[in-house]
This record gives structure tokens, sequence and C-alpha cells, in this order.
């Protein structure tokens, strides 16, 4: 799909530069400055955080490993995504003080061209066709389950 026509195609363009030409090649660095760059737009405060930095038993996997990641942060909360339904059991987490709810997403329908609405593309998508505050309002439209 060609955005040189969308509403927000000149902020999104300096963004998406910003990011493209971000100086770092290292993969996991890039995609951090993305979310990074992204949330930033967004107005969004939440810190973003790599895994390696914390001081945790590497031997773990799965829930366990969650679980500990849970308790580092001082989290008395996981919200993982709606496919994790298969991954996580609420009575482990339970057992552990924390809470476990899987976020399922509302997706609300947006102008996209002259097109019939297309739900579930990109963030690219989302962001190129609607304002900051559509997007966060669109952001807040979640069940958690």
């Amino acid at each position: 799909m060609n955005y040189s026509k969308a509403p927000y195609y000149k902020e999104i363009y300096d963004l998406l530069k910003r990011i493209i030409n971000y100086d770092n090649r290292v993969l996991s660095e890039f995609i951090i400055n993305s979310l990074r760059e992204i949330l930033q737009y967004l107005q969004i405060k939440t810190p973003i955080l790599k895994e390696s930095q914390l001081n945790k038993n590497h031997n773990l996997k799965g829930q366990d490993e969650v679980i500990e990641l849970c308790h580092i942060m001082g989290a008395n909360c996981y919200i993982n995504a709606i496919g994790g339904q298969e991954l996580y059991n609420k009575t482990n987490f339970n057992a552990h003080g924390i809470e476990l709810n899987f976020i399922k997403t509302e997706f609300v329908p947006y102008k996209q061209f002259k097109n019939e609405f297309i739900s579930s593309l990109s963030i690219l998508d989302i962001i190129m066709f609607n304002s900051v505050e559509e997007v966060n309002y669109m952001l807040d439209q979640y069940q958690l389950i």
C-alpha cells in the first residue's frame, strides 16, 4: 500500500527515517530503538527493559521464567497476549501471588483511503491514518480475560 496520501504521512515518514537510520545494526538494539521511537511518538511513557539486564535464573523456562521476572520487577499482575492461554496457567501464577490475565484486543475501524476497513494491519497503518489521540484511544479498547 502506498501511504504517501495518508493524513499523517509527513510525521510518520520522519519517524520512520529516524528508525531506519538508527546507527546500531544489532537487531535487538534496532528493535528496541524502534519501539522507543514509536512509544515516544505516541506519548507513552512505558519503559523498555532488556531481560539480559536483569539478575535472574537463566535455567528457568516458560511460565516459571515469567513468574520469576514478575517477582524481580515487583509485579503482582501479568498480562499476556491472548494466544498465551495455551502456554500459561492462572493457578500456577496465583500460587506465586501473581494475577494472570490475557489481553483481547478490540479492533476499532478507521478510515483507510476509500477502501473497506481491513483490521489487524501493522502499527504503521494505524499511525499513518490516525492522530496520536485516536491511536491511544484504540490502544485502550481491549478486554482482560
